[in-house]
């Protein structure tokens, strides 16, 4: 490594000329110049060269700035090794120096959290990181929003995935209006991004894709390849679920080839999800309810057009998605009447096991309509496809 660091010494005057700030301060600039450009290996060795810099010269902010950096670097890339590797070492130095971990280092941990779907840690870390900023020195009042502002857009991303949409949305929408000033750019970009993926979470999906083309347009102001890729995966998924296939196929093959190196691992496991909802082969169940047809792995195509109750009930139980539904708003969305245990009992039971027996081939050991709770669900683990019908001709397509 140190060879690496002499090299780029050699060869800093590359680098934007930044006098105030120190070798490895300006190797972890560069570096995360190419991480917002996706080339990571490079950011990466510009990262390594200021961690040694720092580390040889005892210059405990550059190490602990160099430090989260390949640790939020490793949790992109998907690199399980390097993950715990730099983890242990930032771990070390937050431990020995309490009084001096800089704000970042808790974004970093929040970051990673994230990717790893860990929602209590992502909470905690960024409780911390935002606790943290308020006795921070900051140099320029854009650099404070623009630390903030991550932070309220990570807090957000855990609402989201808590299942707390309602405040999550109206915290977005606070910080959105607090901080819509021409110099935050990528600031307003991720907050914008961030209120689209919530209306698709919602299912609305036109104004979804205005938010995330706004945010799309400053990022490209910016020059921010990484984001601009986020929301090139976002298009697909929001063209996916209005049926354009062509587009979403579109979009997705742009980001594919733009994600083609092992190192970019976050999103390319997006991407490669995105990619089995769109192959029809991949999908355990299809409900196409504007053919009246459903289309299983192990049976094929079954026509259903006059069978409606059957095809009701699959219709909400698919719009429920992982919640399931009662046996009381099952008899009130599919028949229209008050559920009486006595009189409806016996009537729904034979209608799912009807169900069961024309999808699974068996009622006995159901593996995609199951009992839940006071009622049933569809199986979360199975790819679950709704095409369903509207009145002027357009149908909307959920997953589940």
């Amino acid at each position: 490594m140190i060879l690496a660091v002499n090299t780029f010494t050699q060869n800093q005057a590359l680098l934007p000329e930044s006098q105030n700030l120190s070798p490895p301060q300006q190797w972890i600039r560069e570096g995360v110049l190419r991480f917002e450009k996706c080339e990571f290996l490079d950011a990466e060795k510009f990262f390594l060269c200021a961690f040694e810099h720092a580390e040889t010269h005892k210059e405990l902010q550059s190490k602990f700035e160099a430090l989260s950096a390949l640790f939020r670097l490793s949790a992109e890339m998907q690199n399980q090794e390097k993950i715990q590797k730099w983890n242990d070492e930032l771990n070390l130095l937050m431990n020995k120096y309490p009084n001096s971990i800089p704000p970042n280092a808790y974004y970093c941990k929040a970051m990673a959290a994230y990717y790893a779907g860990n929602l209590k840690h992502l909470r905690s870390y960024i409780l911390i990181y935002l606790k943290a900023l308020r006795r921070h020195p900051f140099a320029t009042t854009h650099e404070k929003n623009t630390a903030r502002a991550k932070g309220y857009s990570m807090l957000i991303k855990y609402l989201k995935d808590s299942g707390l949409n309602g405040r999550a949305r109206a915290l977005g929408q606070a910080i959105l209006s607090n901080f819509d000033r021409p110099e935050l750019k990528t600031v307003i970009g991720l907050l914008s991004l961030d209120e689209g993926i919530m209306l698709v979470g919602e299912n609305a999906l036109d104004q979804a894709l205005l938010a995330i083309q706004k945010a799309h347009g400053y990022f490209m102001e910016e020059h921010n390849w990484y984001c601009h890729l986020y929301c090139m995966y976002w298009y697909s998924h929001i063209y996916r679920l209005q049926e354009k296939y062509s587009e979403a196929d579109f979009h997705l093959s742009l980001v594919e080839r733009a994600t083609a190196a092992d190192s970019i691992g976050y999103l390319k496991s997006l991407v490669k999800k995105e990619r089995d909802y769109l192959d029809p082969s991949s999908v355990d169940l299809v409900i196409d309810e504007a053919r009246g047809v459903i289309i299983t792995k192990g049976r094929g195509e079954l026509l259903v057009r006059k069978q409606f109750v059957l095809l009701d009930i699959l219709k909400q139980l698919a719009k429920s998605g992982e919640h399931g539904m009662s046996k009381s708003q099952l008899i009130k969305l599919v028949w229209k009447e008050n559920y009486i245990p006595q009189a409806h009992d016996n009537k729904l039971y034979y209608n799912i096991n009807r169900l069961r027996k024309l999808i699974e081939g068996s009622a006995a050991h159901p593996e995609i309509i199951l009992n839940w709770k006071e009622g049933y669900r569809l199986a979360p683990g199975k790819k679950i496809r709704f095409i369903q019908s509207h009145k002027g001709g357009k149908n909307h397509e959920q997953f589940h």
